[in-house]
């Protein structure tokens, strides 16, 4: 089972006042999730694949060979697919141009053009390349196109990868240390009610409701690591380990040099007994 990453943070928590903090942003890669529309390999053959201008499309040594006889070839394929965002990944190689495209249609914009197009660079140079292409379509995805390239020659395909893209529905939004407790605040941010898990409770948040998910702390190290994981039916889990300092900890600190804080001031380096922090 995939497991979003896992985000550190670091927080000092004064020995008798409370503290509270926003959460920064995880990378937009880690909230996405991606659902499968269709994975094509050369098994499949050539069907779903529809030759529309300037080339022909056939098998050949276990790859689909797409033959361009002319300047601006493309093909294409039909899908009836709700969704907004999408993510299109091939292993591919040409020699016919520096410069491919896709092109897309939805039940609200159903012809082809450039305002619904990218652009991206091809090697040309008749090895294997790994290609990505990110693009937005809200509605229903009916069809996509690609432009192998702009000229005469030829571009092989080994695989390609349609997934739709989404935002995971499991925010994590702000981190609360009170006494000896954190406390994360978690806010479903999708569409329908989550019933979440994280192994020590349930909880049941509705859409735009936030739930608080509690952490006992020792208190007995200087830097104590609490971690947090939420796992909902259908979608990946996702946690965050957090590292809470301890100022009052009943730790021995131990001299392990001094750090000079200008000309004329020096400062001795502490280390406590467990290693985990520095003073």
């Amino acid at each position: 089972m995939n497991v979003l990453p896992l985000m550190l943070l670091l927080v000092a928590v004064p020995a008798a006042e409370p503290f509270e903090a926003t959460l920064s942003p995880v990378p937009m890669e880690s909230y996405m999730l991606q659902e499968p529309v269709f994975t094509w390999t050369p098994d499949a053959g050539t069907d779903a694949w529809i030759p529309v201008h300037n080339c022909a499309i056939r098998m050949i040594d276990g790859a689909m060979r797409v033959d361009a006889t002319g300047d601006d070839p493309y093909f294409r394929r039909s899908m009836n697919v709700a969704g907004e965002a999408y993510r299109l990944r091939f292993r591919a190689r040409n020699d016919n141009g520096t410069t491919g495209s896709i092109y897309w249609v939805t039940d609200r914009s159903r012809n082809w053009g450039e305002d619904k197009s990218r652009h991206f660079r091809l090697h040309s140079d008749g090895k294997w390349h790994d290609y990505t292409v990110d693009f937005q379509a809200p509605g229903r995805l009916l069809g996509l196109r690609i432009d192998p390239g702009g000229a005469a020659g030829f571009m092989e395909f080994a695989e390609l990868t349609l997934r739709r893209m989404r935002r995971h529905p499991i925010a994590f939004q702000a981190l609360r240390c009170d006494g000896r407790r954190a406390v994360l605040v978690v806010k479903n941010e999708g569409d329908e009610p989550l019933l979440l898990h994280d192994g020590e409770g349930t909880y049941r948040p509705t859409p735009g409701e936030t739930v608080e998910v509690v952490r006992k702390l020792s208190g007995e190290r200087a830097v104590e690591p609490v971690r947090f994981r939420l796992e909902s039916p259908g979608v990946t889990p996702i946690e965050r380990v957090i590292c809470v300092y301890h100022d009052d900890a009943p730790v021995a600190w131990k001299p392990i040099g001094t750090v000079r804080l200008s000309a004329d001031t020096t400062a001795v380096l502490e280390l406590d007994e467990h290693a985990t922090a520095a003073r």
